[in-house]
């Protein structure tokens, strides 16, 4: 007898998880993106603008990551 492996999440809950990481690694090259090409010319608002995108690229992970597992 083998052990049983735990089922695999829904394919849309995995559609959902992959668009959620695709929007994420978007987010995070538009934020290195602004931060390069504002830097020079508006030093803090280039700081400001690229740190809003990386803090939505995180929850983006954070939330594809966990929107494959169940509260208990």
């Amino acid at each position: 007898m083998t052990a049983a492996s735990p089922p695999a999440a829904p394919r849309p809950v995995r559609a959902a998880q992959a668009l959620f990481c695709l929007n994420a690694i978007i987010r995070l090259i538009l934020g290195i993106a602004s931060l390069l090409r504002l830097a020079g010319s508006q030093g803090i608002l280039a700081v400001i603008i690229a740190m809003l995108m990386f803090g939505n690229a995180a929850a983006m992970l954070v939330g594809g990551l966990g929107l494959g597992t169940r509260a208990h």
